[in-house]
């Protein structure tokens, strides 16, 4: 960013030099001068200030978006587990008789809705990359939002397979932490991955 601005400034001094040369007459170059060097003084601020307003700004949005998602995925887990509950669905194997269907459909097993539990963290974590300011910025944000969201998912486990729990059977896996641009990249896909993280990605791998 800082390079754009830096590149904005240009085109804004040059027109600023035809400005003021169309204002003042050839023998008041001192004014020019003048000018200038005050546009020039000022220029370092003016960056610092632009770029300290867009980091708070994407900072607050990031945050908002991260702390709406986290209630969207923590609503979608209680939708599961009170499906679950009152299905009465058995962790069983994961088999169920009853048809797929929407995420708090009862007859789901306990194995099914975990299922459920993950798809909707992929899709949130789809909706954060493409919804995110910042671009790099964006990143610790991220990994925030991964790490609620995965706490959220093993307490929905818990509750969900309580029985095996206590049987010691083993029980599903979360879902896994993606560590770096790359691995987030190669989640969403080319096609739904942000420029910004593609450009993070190549840089890591560099």
């Amino acid at each position: 960013m800082e390079d754009r601005l830096r590149a904005a400034a240009v085109e804004a001094r040059a027109r600023l030099v035809q400005f003021v040369a169309a204002k003042t007459k050839p023998d008041l170059e001192h004014v020019m001068v003048s000018v200038l060097r005050s546009f020039d003084a000022k220029l370092p601020d003016k960056i610092s200030k632009v770029m300290f307003d867009n980091r708070s700004a994407a900072s607050s949005f990031n945050r908002s978006l991260r702390m709406r998602l986290v209630e969207e995925y923590k609503a979608c887990i209680s939708a599961c587990i009170s499906a679950c509950i009152s299905g009465d669905g058995s962790s069983g194997d994961g088999s169920s008789d009853a048809p797929s269907g929407p995420l708090t459909n009862p007859g789901l097993s306990p194995h099914r809705q975990f299922e459920a539990i993950q798809r909707r963290f992929r899709e949130i974590i789809g909706r954060f990359a493409a919804e995110c300011r910042g671009g790099p910025l964006a990143w610790q944000p991220f990994m925030k939002l991964q790490e609620h969201l995965r706490m959220e998912q093993l307490e929905a486990r818990e509750k969900l397979f309580r029985a095996d729990l206590l049987d010691g059977n083993a029980l599903p896996g979360v879902s896994e932490l993606l560590k770096d641009a790359r691995a987030l990249a190669l989640s969403l896909g080319g096609e739904a991955s942000p420029s910004w993280l593609v450009k993070l990605a190549q840089s890591q791998e560099a």
